[in-house]
């Protein structure tokens, strides 16, 4: 077994290319579904990058949404570092926006999003715990500020990992 030497938090591109996107083998009505997962040289490595990965999927199981939404936030660092630089300034909002950007809008999504993992209603607790669901908003707005504040969360941990000010 070879261990990897590679510095992982280099670069969001250097992280981003710890991971794969996979296909599963086909279910009996023959539909393939995609899913990223760690390349074999990164679950190989001997520094902390699956203690992070565990990190930011929040004590739940590894599970597809996580690994997936964590390689958006990485692509959409690398998309933005091609105009900041990693002391400016431009980097403030940037997980407010991602977050915005990567929610989805549709109810059954959030739905399904929310009933993978019954922790997950903490991010809605802490929604309202902070004032940000309205008395009157409706289901979808109450999933969809969960899902948001979970992103951004996790933008905030991919940044400060990085050595990006945010």
């Amino acid at each position: 077994m070879t261990t990897s030497t590679i510095s992982w938090y280099l670069t969001a591109a250097t992280l981003r290319s710890a991971f794969e996107l996979r296909t599963r083998e086909a279910d009996q009505h023959g539909n393939h579904s995609e899913y990223y997962a760690l390349t074999e040289q990164a679950r190989q490595t001997t520094d902390d990058l699956t203690s992070f990965i565990h990190e930011l999927h929040d004590d739940e199981w590894p599970n597809d949404w996580r690994y997936e939404t964590i390689v958006n936030i990485l692509d959409a660092i690398i998309e933005s570092s091609e105009y900041m630089d990693s002391d400016d300034e431009g980097w403030d909002g940037f997980a407010f926006n991602v977050a915005d950007q990567l929610t989805s809008i549709y109810t059954s999504e959030l739905a399904a999003w929310f009933a993978e993992n019954g922790s997950r209603a903490s991010y809605h607790q802490q929604a309202v715990d902070d004032g940000l669901i309205a008395a009157d908003a409706s289901l979808s707005d109450h999933l969809q500020i969960a899902q948001n504040s979970c992103i951004e969360q996790m933008a905030h941990q991919i940044l400060n990992k990085l050595g990006i000010p945010n």
